[in-house]
């Protein structure tokens, strides 16, 4: 069984785009982020704590809904949960990883576009949107 690939877009240090083998995935920006911040750590455990400092979660509860809302909107269960409110580490080793896919990172590419009056200007997309759009 082929292990799933979940590709970030990134542009200017900020996930733009997340696709899960080449189809894109519905995140908010929120999603995109928090979904990147276990990525980086490569299987790792991410712990609550620093989860909560870097996506300013200001308590555990709204920590806790915002994984939960991620992980409604991808297909399979790629966010673990590890210790917390379940698992063999409890209080403050406790925290999220991610598990079953392949990570890839990769860029946009600035394309020129015509605006509004006609004229080309640049703009940054996304590889995969911009071999889709034809531009």
């Amino acid at each position: 069984m082929e292990v799933p690939e979940l590709k970030f877009i990134v542009s200017e240090d900020m996930v733009v785009e997340v696709l899960l083998d080449h189809k894109p995935l519905r995140l908010t920006a929120r999603d995109r982020a928090l979904l990147a911040q276990l990525a980086r750590a490569e299987g790792r455990v991410v712990l609550r704590d620093r989860l909560m400092e870097q996506q300013c979660a200001t308590c555990t509860g709204e920590l806790y809904n915002w994984v939960h809302r991620l992980r409604k909107r991808l297909p399979k269960p790629f966010v673990e949960q590890v210790g917390g409110r379940c698992g063999p580490i409890v209080g403050a080793g406790a925290g999220y990883r991610l598990t079953g896919v392949r990570v890839v990172w990769g860029s946009t590419r600035a394309t020129l576009v015509p605006n509004e009056s006609g004229d080309e200007t640049a703009c940054e997309r996304p590889e995969s949107l911009a071999r889709a759009s034809g531009y």
